[in-house]
């Protein structure tokens, strides 16, 4: 019996994660924002149909744009308040936590024959989702928010070559 591709992976992560405590963490966090994430909103945007997407732009953005702030808000005040973790880290996770990744119900919706503007919908949002996740993130990890984040926890400023990581923020 083959494990399917993504058993693979996570058991691969793991190993990894122990082998390499840490090490890795600059190189994937810079991969996923520049590398992968830039490559999975365009091929979900290659797919779109423009004239279908144009006619549902209210219903998309109003399912994704609160949908994704009220998330990372949650997330962010959850882990601060439960998890006793500083804002700044708290609203980086709530961030890239934030936005949803339809995969599975698309297939499901592919396979059904569903009606083609729902399937642009759920593209739609989870386009825009992701976009405005990466939005979020960058301006969180812009050098004046660092620089403010590292001051309110008292370490000195940041400059914009200053790599970033979880440590950084004091976690």
């Amino acid at each position: 019996m083959q494990l399917p591709l993504i058993a693979v992976l996570l058991v691969a992560g793991i190993i990894v994660g122990i082998l390499f405590p840490g090490r890795l963490t600059d190189v994937f966090g810079t991969a996923t924002l520049y590398v992968f994430l830039p490559a999975l909103i365009f091929e979900g945007a290659w797919r779109l149909e423009f004239r279908t997407m144009r006619s549902m732009a209210a219903p998309i953005a109003v399912l994704a744009v609160p949908g994704v702030l009220l998330t990372a808000a949650i997330i962010a005040a959850g882990v601060h308040y439960a998890g006793r973790i500083p804002w700044p880290p708290a609203l980086l996770l709530g961030a890239i936590l934030s936005a949803t990744d339809p995969v599975a119900v698309l297939a499901i919706f592919r396979r059904l024959w569903l009606p083609r503007m729902l399937t642009t919908i759920i593209e739609s949002e989870a386009l825009l989702n992701g976009i405005l996740e990466l939005g979020i993130v960058k301006t969180l990890r812009s050098p004046e928010n660092l620089a403010i984040f590292q001051k309110s926890a008292g370490h000195r400023a940041a400059t914009p070559d200053m790599p970033v990581t979880v440590e950084s923020l004091e976690v």
